[in-house]
């Protein structure tokens, strides 16, 4: 999985979108565009969500996108508590020292 991991594609859906979304402007990343809807959703703006969710998971020290979705599930159900605000403060903080993930 970990070999594959950095070519696949967060799938977009609406709650996956609004976590990348709420996720970016928390530290302080680009936010991509308006969803369109899945029906209506094209190359420039998957694209633009696919970078969003790199990003993001590149500050939280996850090794590929997809984690990221993952671990929004995981949230999403109560699996996970307490990480979120943890994670995103030190993400932010990496961020604004300008330490990158090596």
């Amino acid at each position: 999985m970990r070999r594959v991991a950095k070519w696949l594609e967060v799938a977009l859906d609406k709650q996956i979108v609004r976590a990348i979304r709420h996720k970016a402007r928390q530290l302080g990343l680009p936010v991509p565009p308006d969803f369109p809807g899945i029906k209506r959703l094209n190359q420039e703006k998957s694209h633009a969500y696919q970078t969003a969710a790199s990003e993001i998971a590149a500050a939280m020290l996850m090794p590929a996108r997809i984690y990221f979705e993952a671990v929004n599930l995981y949230r999403r159900f109560g699996l996970i508590t307490g990480l979120s605000k943890a994670s995103t403060a030190f993400a932010a903080r990496r961020l604004r020292l300008g330490i990158k993930r090596e």
